[in-house]
């Protein structure tokens, strides 16, 4: 099993137009919703291989729990953390000759209790995953020796790490 660790996950909502007329109201000629963030993407793509993998992410408000239910969908187990802030919602904007234009959300504001809750999580998940993949950004809240943490707490097992 391949554990994956995402701080900072996000709903990536993207919308198909034609063309991008700054000020302009436009119609989306197609939209959709995926599961984001960098580990997120890992377990995807560790699922669609045919693995076993869980997510450990905040969920937080209505986002988190559509969050929840796509990660399901997609054959992901979520190893969830309630969060009071909502999920974060990134917005691609898709132009008919390929030209990408992404606003990224900066999520959450977690707590301490609440990044303490991620990793208590992660320590317990942890004692049966074959790898541990951390990736992302952190939300606000989490200082940026939060990922050294998450290091030294798994560090004493025999699961390799990725990050």
């Amino acid at each position: 099993m391949i554990l994956t660790v995402t701080p900072n996950p996000s709903l990536d909502r993207t919308y198909e137009l034609p063309s991008l007329d700054r000020g302009a109201v436009l119609r989306a000629a197609g939209d959709r919703v995926d599961p984001g963030g960098k580990g997120v993407n890992v377990s995807r793509a560790v699922a669609a291989a045919g693995h076993r993998t869980v997510a450990v992410v905040p969920l937080g408000g209505p986002e988190g729990a559509l969050l929840d239910r796509l990660l399901g969908e997609h054959g992901i187990e979520a190893a969830g953390v309630p969060v009071a802030g909502s999920t974060r919602v990134n917005i691609t904007l898709v132009e008919r000759d390929g030209t990408l234009t992404k606003v990224n959300a900066a999520g959450p504001d977690l707590a301490p209790a609440e990044a303490e809750a991620l990793l208590e999580i992660v320590r317990t998940r942890s004692a049966v995953a074959d790898w541990i993949a951390c990736c992302g950004s952190l939300p606000r809240g989490l200082r940026p020796e939060w990922y050294a943490e998450l290091v030294a707490l798994t560090h004493p097992g025999r699961v390799p790490r990725v990050a």
